[in-house]
C-alpha cells in the first residue's frame, strides 16, 4: 500500500515514516487515507425495501362504507331539489330565483364530486403495490379539473376496478374480484348525467334529466359499495397474515 505525501503529493512506501521528497512526515497522512477509506454508516447499511404488502398498510386505511353511501344519497338529493327549484324559477321567468337555486345546486354538485374524489384517493391507496397505473394524489387531483375530469374518471374508477383485480391476481390473492364492465357503465352514465344536466341548464335541451340524475346515482352508490368492500376485505387480508401470499 502506498501512502502520498499531504505536502507534496509524493507517493511512498508504507513503512517510509518521512517523504522521501520532501521530508514531511506521513504517519497523520496515513491515518486520514484510512479513515478516508472506511465506508460510511450509509454506505455500509443499505435498507431493503419494504415488502409490497407492507407498504400498502402503512398508508391505506379501511373505509367507513356506511358514511360514503349515506353523503352520495343525502348530497344527491338536495342537488336534484335545488336543480328542480331552478327549472320551476325558470317557467315563471324568475332570474333571481333561478340564479340563487343554479348557485346552490352547483355547490352542492360540488361537495358531491369533492366527497367521491376523496374516496377515489382512498380507494387507489389500497392497490399501491409497485404496479398501479397511477397515483392517489394524481387519480384525485385530476378528477377535479373541470372537463378533463369527465374522461379521467375512466382511469380514476374503472382504472381502479382493472388495477384491483390485476393486484389480486398477481399476488394470488384469493379474493372477489370486481366487475369492470359495472365500473365502465356508471362511468359512462356520469358522462351522459352531465352532458344533460349542462344542456338543460343551458337551455338547449328540455329533455326530462330527473331519471338520468337518480340512474347515474344509483350506479356510483353501486359501484362505490363494491369498491369499499374489495378495499376493506383486501386489507382484512393484508391486516392478517404475515405474508398475504403465503395465506
Amino acid at each position: 500500500m502506498k501512502v502520498n505525501c499531504p505536502k507534496c503529493g509524493h507517493n511512498n512506501d508504507r513503512d517510509d515514516i518521512f517523504c522521501m521528497d520532501c521530508g514531511t512526515k506521513l504517519e497523520q497522512a496515513e491515518t486520514e487515507q484510512a479513515q478516508a477509506s472506511e465506508p460510511t454508516p450509509a454506505e455500509s447499511s443499505v435498507k431493503e425495501p419494504s415488502p409490497w404488502f407492507a407498504v400498502i398498510r402503512a398508508h391505506a386505511k379501511p373505509l367507513k362504507k356506511g358514511v360514503y353511501l349515506a353523503a352520495y344519497i343525502a348530497i344527491g338529493m338536495i342537488f336534484s331539489f335545488f336543480v328542480e327549484r331552478y327549472r320551476a324559477a325558470r317557467n315563471v321567468e324568475d332570474a333571481d330565483q333561478m340564479l340563487v337555486y343554479l348557485l346552490l345546486a352547483g355547490a352542492s354538485l360540488v361537495v358531491l364530486w369533492g366527497v367521491f374524489t376523496w374516496m377515489t384517493y382512498r380507494l387507489w391507496q389500497a392497490v399501491q403495490d409497485g404496479h398501479a397505473r397511477t397515483t392517489p394524489a394524481k387519480a384525485a387531483l385530476l378528477q377535479l379539473v373541470p372537463g378533463f375530469n369527465i374522461l379521467w374518471i375512466f382511469t380514476s374508477f374503472q382504472g381502479f376496478a382493472e388495477d384491483y383485480n390485476k393486484l389480486l391476481k398477481r399476488r394470488g390473492l384469493q379474493l372477489e374480484p370486481i366487475n369492470e364492465g359495472f365500473f365502465l357503465i356508471m362511468c359512462i352514465a356520469i358522462v351522459a348525467s352531465t352532458g344533460t344536466i349542462t344542456g338543460f341548464l343551458a337551455g338547449v335541451s328540455s329533455f326530462d334529466y330527473t331519471y338520468v340524475i337518480y340512474t347515474a346515482l344509483a350506479l356510483v352508490v353501486i359501484s362505490s359499495n363494491r369498491a369499499i368492500d374489495g378495499v376493506n376485505g383486501l386489507l382484512g387480508r393484508l391486516g392478517m397474515a404475515s405474508d398475504p401470499e403465503d395465506s
